[in-house]
């Protein structure tokens, strides 16, 4: 085995220097031979600039070349890129162009073969004629996307010139033809389009009818509002029946002292208690006379005085009678209102089982009309694109 690899290995090394002796052959050959080398190629290009310039002269080429866009800058520019514009757009496939696509097609059998016919050429002779590309924009890096430039070389100067005519005449009317033909397809696509819409429209309307029906609700978001905002006015009935009771309660703890409340108990609302109305008002009025007529007699005459005793002797008569009223007119006022808070609160806790339900409705509903509206939208775009491709088609 040792034997074997050694014999091996022996011949990849003769292999190898066999090749590194050829190839140093073969550079000290060129080396050798160089100036027959150079005197070789120094005539090929003497002669082949020779052939070149004989040939410009007695067989020149000449140029041809026209440019195409395509698209419409204008009619696009007026589209835009919303609302119906959109459905224009999709109708006619207005989308950039294929440019290698594109270009091939412009330079296949079926468009150049009339000008070929015309000029006594053959399709694959005329086509290699022709370049086709994309010029650069001047103002920016990059190309113009929607510019295509056609370039013609041909020996026969007014041959070139039918030529270019010819082709450009030939690319217009492709070109025209298309977009008509894209028109008409647009126009047909939308016609199509509309009965779907109308007909997912009243589908949508007829689902409105039967939820409103189901749920005997016109608009539930109106109702919500509404239901929010009895519900702030009867917490705040409530707040202010409550502030109500507890003045009520001081009154009636003073009372109870022997406090007569010379203010009385007025009403600042239809839910802030009772009055002291009537002969109870003139009762006040008379203790508070008398009250009056005691301090200055006071100031006058001793404190056993007739005048000052029989005073006091009224007081004393008049004050128990009107304290005995105005707590009889607390204890009414504070049932009252203690009738009102129960009956608010009662109110309270309907509006808000009643408002329980309604967020579920209210989302149910606003998908309904957040469809409906993008429906009936999407249709009325649709008939303003169709309007224009058809004033557009004529």
């Amino acid at each position: 085995m040792n034997l074997e690899n050694s014999i091996k290995n022996n011949n990849d090394n003769e292999i190898i220097e066999n090749n590194l002796l050829d190839i140093k052959d073969i550079f000290n050959i060129l080396i050798r031979r160089k100036k027959i080398i150079l005197l070789i190629s120094s005539l090929l290009f003497v002669l082949s600039t020779i052939n070149l310039v004989y040939r410009r002269i007695t067989k020149p080429l000449y140029l041809g070349s026209f440019s195409i866009m395509t698209s419409d800058p204008i009619i696009d520019k007026k589209r835009g890129t919303s609302g119906s514009a959109i459905i224009e757009n999709l109708a006619v496939n207005n989308t950039y162009s294929d440019m290698p696509t594109l270009i091939q097609y412009l330079k296949s059998e079926k468009v150049i073969s009339r000008t070929a016919k015309l000029n006594n050429l053959s399709p694959f002779a005329l086509r290699n004629q022709i370049k086709i590309t994309v010029p650069r924009n001047p103002d920016v890096q990059g190309f113009l996307p929607s510019i295509l430039e056609i370039n013609v070389i041909g020996p026969d100067k007014i041959k070139l010139m039918r030529i270019i005519d010819l082709l450009s005449e030939d690319y217009i009317k492709i070109a025209a033809n298309t977009k008509r033909e894209k028109l008409i397809d647009g126009i047909e696509f939308l016609k199509k389009e509309r009965p779907s819409l109308e007909k997912r429209a009243s589908k949508l309307q007829d689902e409105l009818e039967k939820f409103r029906l189901a749920n005997k609700l016109i608009n539930p978001i109106e109702q919500a509002e509404m239901l929010t905002s009895r519900i702030e006015e009867t917490k705040n009935d409530i707040l202010i029946l409550n502030s109500e009771n507890i003045r009520l309660l001081f009154i009636k703890d003073n009372l109870s002292d022997g406090i007569l409340f010379t203010e009385g108990i007025y009403n600042q609302s239809e839910s802030s208690g009772l009055n002291i109305i009537g002969a109870e008002q003139l009762l006040l009025q008379e203790i508070l006379d008398v009250k009056s007529a005691l301090a200055k007699a006071q100031s006058t005459y001793k404190k056993t005085s007739t005048i000052v005793l029989n005073l006091k002797a009224k007081l004393n008569q008049l004050e128990p009678i009107l304290l005995e009223n105005q707590k009889s007119a607390v204890d009414a006022a504070i049932i009252v209102n203690e009738g009102k808070i129960k009956s608010s609160s009662n109110e309270l806790s309907e509006l808000e089982e009643k408002f329980i339900y309604l967020p579920n409705l209210i989302n149910k509903y606003s998908k309904i009309i957040s469809n409906l509206k993008l429906i009936e939208q999407n249709l009325e775009y649709l008939l303003s694109a169709r309007e224009k491709l058809e004033l557009e088609l004529s």
